[in-house]
């Protein structure tokens, strides 16, 4: 019997209220301009951390948004680990930024996520001689930069280094997922780790920067054994190789409408789906990890509507691309 957090779960309970009704998510791609959607926004209960005075605001809101929510779950969560599973996709993003910043010379600070490895950080991680002192991680994070930066010199392809550092990853994602030792929890992050890599193939890279040596580096889950076979698969052979996994009916949906361009909030959808789960057991951190996956899939709606708005996206053709709801 998995065991009951009843602090933590009465909050989760009370932090349900802060999600956006099917109405107001409406609302906000409805909304004629950017101004109009912070309006809409703001008569929500959506912001629990930040407090955005104008539109302009909204995109640094967002940001400060999401820290709120993972500096709250850290502090109710009996296991640190179930934070430090969201906050690895931040460590991975500056990795990739730290590697072609070094790669191309160019000056890319302002592309980093506000996080504990970022460039001083990773600088400091990649220079430094005495990995005696530093934990696993902060040598897994070593590895990647080096190996990273060395497949570059080698084969000038920021495709093959972005799959490296997806490898490093879904590796720790599964690695922090083991320890947690809850296997609901364990099968939704191999399913993220999973719907990454699909992401990969629903973008048919060119095969020609891929190498069998660099396939091998791919770590864990369902997908992982049968990433080369899918990249160098026709359509209908990708499908029939999928057949067995959870991912069947997703990619046949995305085939046979042929929008590839839509696998994310696809991928996104079917993660929502598991995080419904969340929502019907009173039993371990499941009820927090859904939850936090849930928000963090919601800013990133938020996001894309306001990034929408300012392009001048229909809101048919932003609705295509918006997460399902957290909802029963």
């Amino acid at each position: 019997m998995q065991e009951v957090f009843p602090r933590m779960n009465t909050l989760v309970k009370l932090r349900e209220n802060t999600f956006l009704k099917s109405s107001e998510r409406g609302e906000l791609m409805r909304a004629a301009s950017a101004d109009a959607l912070y309006k809409s926004l703001m008569s929500t209960e959506f912001f629990c951390f930040a407090q955005p005075k104008a539109a302009e605001d909204l995109p640094a809101a967002l940001d400060v948004e999401k820290k709120g929510w993972l500096d709250w779950a850290r502090e109710i969560s009996p296991d640190p680990r179930v934070v430090e599973i969201f906050k690895l996709q931040d460590v991975a993003h500056n990795i990739r930024v730290f590697v072609k910043e070094r790669a191309t010379g160019r000056d890319l600070a302002a592309l980093y996520e506000p996080s504990e490895y970022a460039k001083d950080a990773l600088t400091a991680l990649l220079e430094d001689e005495g990995d005696k002192e530093r934990s696993d991680f902060e040598r897994a994070v070593k590895a990647t930069l080096q190996d990273a930066l060395g497949d570059f010199a080698t084969y000038r392809s920021f495709l093959r280094t972005d799959l490296i550092v997806k490898f490093f990853y879904h590796g720790q994602l599964l690695r922090l997922t083991r320890e947690i030792g809850d296997q609901q929890i364990e099968e939704i992050v191999t399913a993220m780790a999973d719907l990454d890599l699909l992401s990969v193939v629903a973008q048919q890279p060119d095969m020609g920067d891929i190498t069998p040596s660099l396939l091998e580096k791919a770590q864990g889950g369902l997908i992982a054994p049968r990433l080369g076979a899918l990249l160098k698969a026709s359509p209908a052979e990708q499908t029939e190789i999928l057949r067995a996994t959870p991912y069947d009916k997703l990619w046949e949906n995305l085939a046979r409408q042929s929008s590839w361009e839509l696998f994310d909030a696809a991928a996104d959808n079917f993660l929502m789906e598991k995080c419904r789960a969340g929502r019907l057991t009173p039993f371990g951190l499941l009820p927090l990890f859904t939850l936090l996956l849930a928000k963090l899939l919601e800013i990133r709606s938020v996001r894309l509507i306001l990034e929408s708005k300012r392009t001048g996206a229909e809101p048919g053709e932003i609705a295509k691309r918006v997460r399902d709801e957290y909802a029963v």
